[in-house]
C-alpha cells in the first residue's frame, strides 16, 4: 500500500512576476487599460495620463521622445497595510467575488478580478514608481522589473518603501499642476519606456498616440456608468491636455437595431429602424396594394405616419437554441448594432443614398463588448483576431446569397455597434489572464 513520504507545496521565483506581469500583457494599450480601470475601482473620479518627454533631432528634425508615463488618480490609494498584503501579492481575490462596492454617493463594479492588474505596470517600462496615500498616511516605493528575470526564490527580491508627508504626497500633484484637496489617490511613473512615444506622432495616423487615443475613446459606455458617479479621463500629451470623450456619438446610419434579452422571461426583443428607407418617397400604389403588411413599419400604434420605417419582433429563446445548452447559460445583455452600406443605388427614389457620405466622422465597423460600462479589448477591435468574434463571416459564408435575396447576411465590415453584459448577470464570463478577451466557454460561444 502507498504512503506519503512528504507534503510539499509550490514555491515561485522572481520569473513569476513578469510571466505574470509584462511577458504576459500584450501591448501597451491594455497596459494603461487595465491601470485605468484600477483606478475606477479605488472610486477616482478622475485619471491622468502623462507622457513627457525631452528635445531630440530625428532626422534633422526637432521633436520629443517620451521617457517616462505617468497615470495618476485621485482615489482612495493604499495604505501600508494595503501595499504589503495586496499590491505584493500576487493573485488577490478581493476583487474576484464582490460585484460592486458603494462609496460616499457612488457604486461601481469592480473591474479587476484577477488580482495581478498592477503587474501590468512592468509592460510600459522597466522602471516603476508608486506613490500613493489613503488620505492619512502616503508611501512611495519603486521597482526594477528587470530584479524578477532570474530564477531566484521570489522573497529574495526586497523592495523598500518610503513614507512621506502628506504635505511631500499633495507636492507629487501641485509639481504637476494638479490639484488634489482629498489628500488620497495614487501616481504611477513607468521609466526606461518600453514603446516609443513622439511628439510628432501626434498629427497621425496608426501612431501609439493615435492608437491610445482611440482605444481610451471606445472604454466607457457612458449609458451604462450613470450610478457610478463621474469618470474623466485627462490625457496629457508632451503638456498638450485633452478630455477624452466616448465615441459612442449619435451618427447616421443605414438601419438600427436594439436588442434586450432577459433571462427570466426567455425573451429577445428586437426594436430597429432602416432608415435607408425613405416613407416620404414610397409609390402611394405601392403603398395601397400592399398596406395590410406595410402599416406596422409606416404606422405607430394610434395610425399616424411614422416618420422612419421601424418594425419591432420578440423571440422565444429556448425554441432557436435547444442543442448543447451550456450549464451556466447566458444572463441579461442588451446593445445596438448599426448597419452602414458602402455603396447606393439610385434604381429606387424611396432608398436613400448611403449614410455614410453625410457623417463628419467616420463610422468604424465592429461590434464592440461592454461589461458594467468597460469595454472588454480586443472584440470589434479592426485588424485583430477579435474583429469578428461574433462570426459573422462564417454564417456568410454558409448561405453567401446577394443583397436581393431572401437570407442575405450583412457583411461583417459594414457592421457596428455594442453589446452589454453585467458582471452580476454574466459571472460565467471570466477574463483571460493577459487581459485579452474572455476565457473560451459554452456560454460565452
Amino acid at each position: 500500500m502507498a504512503e506519503i513520504v512528504k507534503k510539499v507545496s509550490f514555491k515561485s521565483t522572481t520569473r513569476t512576476v513578469n510571466l505574470l506581469g509584462r511577458d504576459n500583457v500584450l501591448d501597451y494599450r491594455s497596459a494603461i487599460l487595465e491601470l485605468v480601470k484600477n483606478s475606477y475601482d479605488a472610486f477616482s473620479n478622475q485619471v491622468n495620463i502623462r507622457i513627457i518627454g525631452k528635445d531630440v533631432i530625428i532626422n534633422e528634425r526637432k521633436d520629443k521622445r517620451a521617457t517616462s508615463l505617468e497615470i495618476i488618480d485621485y482615489g482612495q490609494g493604499m495604505s501600508l497595510d494595503k501595499i504589503i498584503n495586496i499590491f505584493f501579492t500576487l493573485g488577490t481575490d478581493d476583487k474576484t467575488y464582490i460585484t460592486s462596492i458603494k462609496h460616499l454617493d457612488s457604486e461601481r463594479v469592480m473591474n479587476g478580478s484577477m488580482g495581478i492588474g498592477r503587474l501590468s505596470l512592468g509592460r510600459l517600462g522597466n522602471i516603476s514608481c508608486v506613490i500613493t496615500s489613503n488620505g492619512s498616511e502616503a508611501y512611495r516605493f519603486s521597482i526594477n522589473w528587470n530584479n524578477f528575470i532570474t530564477g531566484k526564490a521570489l522573497d529574495t527580491v526586497k523592495v523598500n518603501i518610503e513614507q512621506l508627508s502628506l504635505n511631500e504626497f499633495i507636492s507629487e500633484y501641485k509639481n504637476r499642476g494638479l490639484e488634489n484637496p482629498k489628500c488620497s489617490g495614487t501616481i504611477l511613473i513607468a521609466s526606461e519606456l518600453k514603446d516609443e512615444w513622439l511628439l510628432s506622432d501626434k498629427g497621425q495616423s496608426g501612431t501609439n498616440y493615435s492608437l491610445l487615443k482611440l482605444t481610451l475613446n471606445k472604454l466607457k459606455n457612458p449609458l451604462k456608468l450613470e450610478k457610478s458617479g463621474e469618470f474623466r479621463i485627462i490625457l496629457d500629451y508632451f503638456e498638450e491636455k485633452e478630455e477624452i470623450e466616448p465615441s459612442l456619438s449619435d451618427v447616421s446610419t443605414d438601419a438600427e437595431v436594439s436588442f434586450v434579452f432577459s433571462h427570466d422571461s426567455d425573451m429577445l426583443v428586437l426594436d430597429g429602424y432602416f432608415d435607408e428607407i425613405d416613407i416620404n418617397q414610397l409609390p402611394p400604389d405601392f403603398v395601397n396594394a400592399k398596406f395590410d403588411k406595410l402599416k406596422d413599419y409606416i404606422q405607430d400604434n394610434n395610425g399616424r405616419k411614422r416618420n422612419r420605417y421601424h418594425f419591432e419582433r420578440e423571440f422565444k429563446i429556448s425554441e432557436y437554441v435547444t442543442d448543447n445548452m451550456p450549464n451556466n447559460p447566458i444572463g441579461d445583455f442588451d446593445g445596438v448594432l448599426y448597419f452602414t452600406k458602402k455603396t447606393g443605388s439610385n434604381k429606387y427614389p424611396f432608398l436613400k443614398k448611403p449614410a455614410m457620405g453625410t457623417n463628419t466622422v467616420d463610422i468604424e465597423p465592429g461590434i464592440l463588448l461592454y461589461r458594467d460600462g468597460f469595454r472588454i479589448r480586443p472584440y470589434g477591435e479592426i485588424d485583430t483576431i477579435g474583429f469578428d468574434w461574433l462570426g459573422i463571416e462564417n454564417e456568410r459564408a454558409k448561405n453567401p446569397a446577394g443583397v436581393a435575396r431572401s437570407g442575405y447576411i450583412m457583411q461583417a465590415n459594414q457592421l457596428s455597434g455594442y453589446v452589454n453584459i453585467t458582471k452580476e448577470k454574466n459571472g460565467g464570463f471570466e477574463d483571460q489572464a493577459n487581459r485579452e478577451g474572455l476565457k473560451n466557454s459554452a456560454e460565452l460561444y
